[in-house]
């Protein structure tokens, strides 16, 4: 599986029972959802500057990306 092509990609978490992978990128601001499958792009997401951490909440099944600099943290549900 190829995670070049995140920008500055600063971390990834598997989504349990979702099949998908989430990258935290501090590059371009994004958060990319690929298929843990075969690595294909599902989706780019803008969240708030120098996404920097990533992880899953199991509680709520959510994906928090935390951007260090913007001191903001931006929930994905990563099933939808």
């Amino acid at each position: 599986m190829d995670f070049a092509s995140g920008d500055h990609l600063h971390g990834v978490v598997a989504v349990p029972g979702a099949d998908v992978l989430v990258t935290s990128n501090s590059g371009d601001d994004t958060a990319r959802i690929l298929s843990a499958a075969d690595g294909k792009l599902l989706a780019s997401i803008p969240v708030a500057k120098d996404a920097d951490g990533v992880q899953y909440d199991p509680k709520t099944g959510d994906v928090v990306v935390i951007s260090a600099d913007g001191e903001t943290l931006t929930l994905i549900d990563a099933r939808a």
